[in-house]
């Protein structure tokens, strides 16, 4: 239960990897001139909560038929997208309004620390 509602279960589950795992947020610009950065790096199974600015005089959008995202971006305003990727890959954003488009990489999570090894006393 949150704020007096009920979490459905499929929400209480991504509420729980939130929680164990982290959120990835990230920032882009929808210009006229198209998306800022053009390519996003986030990681497989953890949520991503993007913001879109609106840096135009129009109405843009965002869209990402692999994650079932379609969003208007108003114009001096920032949006708020969350979504869970799942597979590892290359993805296009994109607004067809204006014709601009963008890459999200889903990269697996991996680990840049060497592995510890116990003292020789403690390994027996």
């Amino acid at each position: 239960m949150t704020n007096g509602n009920i979490i459905p279960p499929a929400l209480s589950d991504v509420a729980g990897q939130v929680s164990r795992r982290g959120v990835q947020e990230v920032a882009v610009i929808a210009t006229d001139l198209g998306f800022f950065p053009k390519t996003i790096f986030v990681t497989r199974d953890v949520p991503v909560r993007l913001f879109v600015t609106g840096a135009s005089t129009h109405t843009l959008c965002i869209m990402m038929d692999s994650f079932q995202v379609r969003k208007q971006i108003r114009a001096k305003q920032i949006e708020e997208i969350t979504f869970i990727p799942s597979t590892p890959g290359k993805y296009r954003f994109y607004c067809p309004v204006n014709g601009m488009e963008g890459s999200l990489v889903v990269k697996e999570l991996t680990s840049d620390l060497p592995p510890t090894r116990l003292p020789a006393s403690e390994s027996r």
